[in-house]
């Protein structure tokens, strides 16, 4: 992305770290929701760029830990959800990143004792799983909210494929005349995206 020893070229540098991010290197995960949340060289996607630092922090990834923490905070890219933002401050924080703490007193001191109570237990549970590229929670969550921003689904975005956002995905499938269309989630996301 800097050009460091080569001409800079930020198309070239953007597949290259997209193919690292797809190949579930961390590191690329988060720098590419860097790049989506600000736009560098690419349209501003809060959205997608929510996605990239949620696979990120569920390879516990500290400072994407921290930047889905603050996603969930600010509503950037996903519903504000302070008990979120404050189990992934907690969950940064015990993966050494710097601010967590800081985030944790923004956030997490502001919730009711239960609150803040749910957010240290959704921290304590939380493991490392694995999951198939496309149907992992951040991926989950961005086909949610996607939906839910066109209408076609109202339950919470909480990056759990239940039934209502199975239903939501055939309803827009249909609507969008994608039925005959391979039913991957990886073509559901490029048509969300366009949307």
């Amino acid at each position: 992305l800097q050009g460091n020893g080569v001409e800079k070229n930020e198309a070239v540098a953007l597949d290259w770290l997209e193919s690292a991010a797809k190949a579930g290197q961390a590191e690329a995960q988060y720098q590419l929701g860097d790049i989506y949340l600000k736009g560098l060289g690419v349209p501003s996607e809060p959205a997608w760029a929510a996605r990239w630092y949620g696979k990120a922090a569920e390879q516990q990834f500290a400072d994407a830990r921290l930047a889905l923490a603050r996603a969930f905070e600010r509503g950037q890219g996903l519903p504000i959800n302070w008990v979120r933002a404050c189990q992934w401050a907690i969950l940064a924080e015990q993966s050494g990143a710097s601010q967590a703490s800081e985030i944790q007193a923004q956030v997490c001191d502001q919730l009711t004792a239960e609150k803040h109570e749910r957010a240290r237990q959704l921290a304590a549970a939380w493991q490392p799983q694995e999951y198939p590229f496309y149907e992992d929670p951040p991926t989950i969550r961005y086909v949610q909210m996607k939906l839910q921003q066109l209408r076609f689904y109202a339950g919470y975005v909480d990056g759990v494929d239940g039934e209502r956002t199975r239903s939501a995905i055939a309803e827009y499938r249909e609507e969008r005349e994608m039925s005959g269309q391979d039913h991957s989630l990886e073509i559901l996301l490029e048509q969300l995206r366009v949307e």
